[in-house]
């Protein structure tokens, strides 16, 4: 009897173990040119993840040979060409925010300090000494190329960005994910000399208005 019952608690726990861990969806096999089309279609989107930096460290107007690492929650929140991005986290300050559009750039720090810029690069790298590609990475979080030339790209077995060469910049996406009938980045790293961004997207926060 002991042994019965040993044998239906461990298919039990089996089965919790299997529904904790459903399996991997079938990656979509849409051709390229109509997969850009979708991507390039969608302009209302959300999501949250995590992003870790690296970075020369910086002592007056020269970057030292040591590095600089920290990590960070991101939200990001796009609507048309408006977009509300926000960094808050181990960062040394409680958050940063992003309120911008084309030609117009707000930043709040953790100060409640808000500043202005007409790009969000000069931006960030002026009050914050370090910047993202935030022109840019409109486009490559959607796994797209942004409309600057393109120095190489290669693609997957299912016609999706496996790694781009643009602005300096080398993306590799590591990993995508089911959102509604779309197929979105889940984990990218993005290098440029010896700069680094490694980031991961919550696998449930995409939310797209299509």
């Amino acid at each position: 009897m002991a042994v019965k019952n040993l044998f239906w608690l461990l298919g039990f726990v089996f089965l919790l173990s299997s529904c904790a861990h459903p399996p991997k969806y079938t990656p979509l096999t849409t051709p390229w040119p109509e997969r850009q089309q979708q991507l390039l279609a969608l302009t209302e989107w959300q999501f949250r993840g995590h992003v870790i930096f690296k970075m020369p460290e910086q002592h007056g107007d020269v970057a030292s040979v040591s590095e600089h690492k920290f990590s960070a929650n991101v939200s990001w929140q796009q609507n048309a060409d408006a977009y509300k991005v926000m960094l808050f986290g181990p960062l040394g300050f409680s958050a940063v925010n992003l309120d911008g559009r084309p030609g117009a750039v707000h930043l709040k720090d953790s100060h409640g300090k808000v500043y202005e810029a007409d790009n969000p690069e000069s931006l960030m790298q002026t009050q914050l000494g370090w910047s993202l590609p935030i022109s840019s990475l409109y486009y490559w979080v959607r796994g797209l190329p942004s409309p600057e030339p393109i120095t190489s790209v290669t693609y997957d077995a299912y016609h999706r960005i496996a790694h781009l060469q643009q602005q300096g910049w080398r993306i590799d996406y590591m990993a995508y994910q089911r959102v509604q009938q779309l197929e979105l980045p889940q984990e990218i790293t993005f290098m440029q000399d010896k700069y680094y961004m490694h980031l991961t997207i919550e696998g449930d926060s995409w939310q797209v208005n299509r």
